[in-house]
């Protein structure tokens, strides 16, 4: 079958936003935002900026819901599955998660800071979760490390293992290694970008690089 013909008469309408919903400005933050996310029911959005803050919006009543103030800016937020829990890396190495309970209109934070725990501090600026939820990996500049649930204890995490450097070659060996992005594909498996050695897939198990992906630009 000759696909080529169907896909070039095919007409692609382009993608169109339309404002929906505004929220208050006098909620807003002070300063430059860092990082925005949806929970998995759409109804809630959280944001980090600046400002050491993050604010959790009703996208149903678009009004600020929740202000948590911290001693560093939030560098990324990801919702669990749960539509109610939040997790969240701060530029001071902290990582915390964030239960929202309905019934009492209030928030519960659970934190670990990497730095105590590890010896060394890096800003968290990537999380991936896995789909089990028990699996967490979290990056910043050269860094990757690999958290589990902590056991019986639904909020909080413990450190497994930290992953070791990609492998270089000619084109980027004097590079420095910065992490630009994460994300699970298997209930083991991570992928890792990074800006100047492309991406590695690791099987977090045996703490190996399964494959590398060569990307000649920048990531």
């Amino acid at each position: 079958m000759d696909f080529s013909e169907s896909t070039s008469s095919r007409h692609e309408e382009p993608l169109v936003y339309t404002e929906r919903l505004v929220f208050d400005a006098q909620d807003s933050h002070r300063g430059p935002i860092h990082t925005a996310n949806f929970n998995s029911s759409g109804t809630l959005l959280a944001t980090g900026g600046d400002d050491n803050s993050i604010r959790i919006w009703s996208c149903v009543e678009g009004k600020l819901k929740f202000h948590i103030v911290g001693h560093a800016p939030a560098l990324v937020l990801r919702w669990t599955a749960d539509p109610h829990v939040l997790i969240a890396g701060f530029e001071d190495n902290l990582l915390v998660t964030i239960v929202i309970s309905y019934v009492r209109n209030d928030l519960t934070v659970y934190g670990v800071s990497q730095a105590a725990d590890s010896g060394f501090t890096f800003p968290i600026e990537f999380i991936a979760l896995g789909d089990d939820s028990l699996r967490l990996a979290v990056g910043g500049l050269d860094n990757v490390q690999l958290w589990h649930a902590r056991a019986g204890h639904q909020y909080e995490w413990e450190k497994r293992d930290t992953l070791g450097p990609p492998s270089t070659y000619a084109r980027n060996e004097q590079k420095p290694i910065l992490i630009t992005g994460l994300e699970w594909f298997q209930p083991s498996k991570l992928l890792v970008a990074y800006m100047h050695h492309g991406v590695v897939c690791w099987d977090t198990d045996n703490h190996n690089s399964l494959f590398a992906i060569p990307v000649p630009t920048l990531m």
